[in-house]
């Protein structure tokens, strides 16, 4: 059994670390998380309402939401205190909670996870998707992100990575399968990150690729049904 990571331990270096783990794939480690962001602007039409990250971790995906969304409620969870404090410290305008004090009455229409779930031991997966879901407005979006068994760059990167250690892949298919089960519906996918920063020119090229399980990462999204 692998051992489960504890981001407490990492809160601190977190970025320093992810981004020298990426270093000889991109410079910036911030493009990763803008570029999903980005992407989910274009998939759903929010104007205002709710937004949480889930395992926002340090909160680099936060000030993208502001940018990208810049009339919502954001909020991130996550069940590393330590890095809650750190995304706190670091954006004092989102607000931050544990799961388990997250308060009850709020309901989002747009959940957000990003490589979150390969940390996650495949028996507790289906009660997170659930949890997510509970969390959902009517109509609500739930968008995952996770990496791609499939590409070997990925590999490479989880194999190498010092918080990776507990890391057990999802392959799409089984991501889908987990929203399906949650009774999630209008259920969508696609391969992301084909290219590299010094490549972004070529960006627009991969709506045309992301049926093609070559790209760096993937995403499931389904809709709450209310």
């Amino acid at each position: 059994m692998k051992q489960r990571t504890d981001f407490d331990d990492w809160a601190a270096d977190y970025v320093e670390l992810a981004q020298k783990n990426v270093s000889f794939f991109d410079k910036d480690v911030t493009y990763f998380a803008e570029y999903k962001v980005r992407l989910i602007r274009n998939m759903v039409d929010l104007v205002g309402g709710r937004i949480l990250d889930f395992g926002c971790g340090v909160g680099q995906s936060i000030p993208f939401f502001y940018r990208y969304f810049p009339m919502s409620r954001i909020v991130g969870c996550d069940i590393s205190r330590r890095s809650l404090e750190t995304a706190g410290r670091r954006i004092p305008s989102a607000e931050f909670f544990h799961p388990e004090e997250l308060p009850p009455e709020l309901r989002f229409d747009l959940i957000f996870s990003a490589g979150v779930f390969h940390h996650i031991p495949p028996q507790d997966r289906p009660k997170t998707v659930e949890f997510c879901r509970s969390r959902l407005a009517n109509n609500g979006t739930l968008v995952i992100f996770e990496h791609n068994p499939c590409n070997p760059v990925t590999r490479r990167l989880v194999a190498s990575c010092a918080f990776d250690k507990d890391a057990s892949l999802l392959k799409r298919k089984q991501l889908a399968g987990l929203l399906a089960a949650a009774q999630l519906e209008r259920i969508r996918w696609g391969y992301t990150l084909f290219f590299p920063v010094t490549l972004r020119l070529l960006g627009p090229l991969e709506r045309y690729l992301e049926r093609i399980p070559l790209g760096g990462q993937y995403y499931v999204l389904g809709h709450n049904p209310g």
